[in-house]
């Protein structure tokens, strides 16, 4: 039964619950920014302001963090920024990669040339 509510997800934790078993939610989101920086930087504008505000208006992140007690938004933003800190730290002090590992662990089973494809 779909449902663009956060109904939907509440019923199917019950019906779990309640031994009715799994129950699967469509859930549909949206991407604020380019797929990469060169669309910023080509100021490619393929979306309206108005479609993009009419989505944040949705976003799902600020409106659960109004049902929060503000202590506790400010203590998870908080641990957020402290994590993503330490992980910038560690990436700048870490050595470059070897590029010939660029195509390692690209897929599950290695990476194999297509048919007729000298390595």
């Amino acid at each position: 039964m779909p449902s663009s509510s956060p109904a939907a997800a509440f019923s199917a934790v019950e019906r779990a619950r309640s031994g009715g078993g799994p129950g699967f939610l469509t859930c549909r989101t949206y991407r604020y920014e380019g797929h990469h920086t060169m669309e910023r930087r080509m100021k490619l504008r393929y979306r309206s302001a108005e479609e993009v505000g009419a989505w944040r208006a949705r976003d799902p992140l600020p409106r659960a963090a109004a049902l929060l007690d503000p202590a506790t938004v400010a203590g998870l933003d908080h641990a957020v920024a402290e994590q993503l800190a330490a992980a910038e730290e560690f990436a700048l002090a870490s050595d470059h990669p070897d590029p010939a590992g660029a195509l390692d662990h690209l897929y599950a089973d290695g990476l194999r040339p297509r048919a007729g494809v000298s390595p």
